[in-house]
């Protein structure tokens, strides 16, 4: 099938190099228009590979219906964020904010002359007009697939099979891709948070390039010879996630995986203090479910750890 690539320059180096957002257009016959992008924050790269993979195999095809716009890397500059070994990135490293708090309902009000302004501005414009967008994202050390949208656009989801929907309203508003995206254009939108930081599972990106495209054949985009299945496990709102702290200070071993649930009264993980000797369990006061467990194992009291769901 052809396919137009595109690049659009957000920012000139000290190096005189321009950093550009590359996309992926494929443009069929009537039908809806689709956006996709991954690679907001600088770890989050398993979602890149997703949609590679995905342009690999429309590039296979006589034709789709509809449209699809791929943005593969949306954010150069937080990908280039490394420190000793590990992708960094998911804030901007000059002014601190995270790269996808960035974002408002009215762009014309973005500073462009910032690179967050003109970032936000660019990756807003180029998911404009579009019926449906999908921010892919990653989560923490360990993660369940889960989906953040609202309650009128989770059930365009379900073919993405999310282990848990996360639902927000306008009232939760935080600044993030998404739900900017959904508010300004009144279209179906949603972040999906696909596997974990910082790594690319072979098992795990099948796993969710198949669901991708289960869910582009739910739309009719893609052409399927059976009903694609759509299924939503679990569905909860914001509310119901929690961020779990570290209870006691030195060193995290977790006792259970994410998508665990874990009943009222058990541990989550024992953190070893070096300073006494000391062991601590973390117990929950009601039931959970794991939902990723973030990469810091040497705590502090009152740090993040991981986030739950209640149950």
């Amino acid at each position: 099938m052809k396919y137009t690539i595109k690049h659009q320059p957000i920012q000139t180096l000290v190096s005189g190099d321009t950093l550009h957002i590359t996309s992926y257009e494929f443009i069929g016959g009537p039908g809806p228009k689709i956006y996709l992008q991954a690679n907001l924050h600088g770890p989050e790269i398993l979602g890149s590979m997703i949609l590679l993979k995905l342009i690999d195999h429309l590039k296979t095809l006589d034709s789709i219906k509809g449209s699809i716009i791929i943005v593969p890397q949306a954010n150069p500059i937080a990908t280039m964020a490394q420190v000793y070994g590990h992708q960094v990135g998911r804030w901007n490293q000059q002014t601190g904010n995270n790269w996808n708090r960035i974002f408002q309902m009215d762009a014309s009000r973005l500073n462009t002359k910032s690179i967050e302004g003109k970032l936000a501005s660019n990756l807003m414009g180029l998911a404009s007009q579009h019926d449906y967008v999908l921010d892919i994202h990653t989560s923490g050390k360990e993660s369940v697939s889960h989906l953040y949208t609202t309650k009128e656009s989770v059930s365009s989801f379900a073919a993405l099979s999310p282990s848990v929907s996360i639902l927000y309203s306008s009232s939760d508003y935080f600044n993030a891709f998404d739900e900017s995206v959904a508010m300004a254009n009144d279209c179906v939108a949603g972040t999906w948070e696909a596997g974990a930081h910082g790594e690319i599972d072979s098992s795990a990106l099948e796993e969710r390039v198949g669901e991708l495209m289960l869910w582009l054949k739910s739309l009719r985009v893609l052409e399927s010879h059976s009903e694609a299945e759509s299924h939503l496990d679990s569905v909860v709102t914001i509310d119901d996630t929690k961020t779990l702290y570290a209870n006691a200070p030195g060193y995290v071993v977790w006792l259970v995986g994410a998508g665990d649930v874990v009943e009222v009264g058990e541990s989550v993980c024992e953190i070893h203090n070096p300073a006494d000797g000391s062991k601590v369990l973390l117990l929950v006061e009601m039931k959970v479910l794991i939902l990723s467990k973030y990469p810091l194992q040497a705590v502090s009291v009152g740090q993040e750890i991981g986030k739950i769901i209640y149950k």
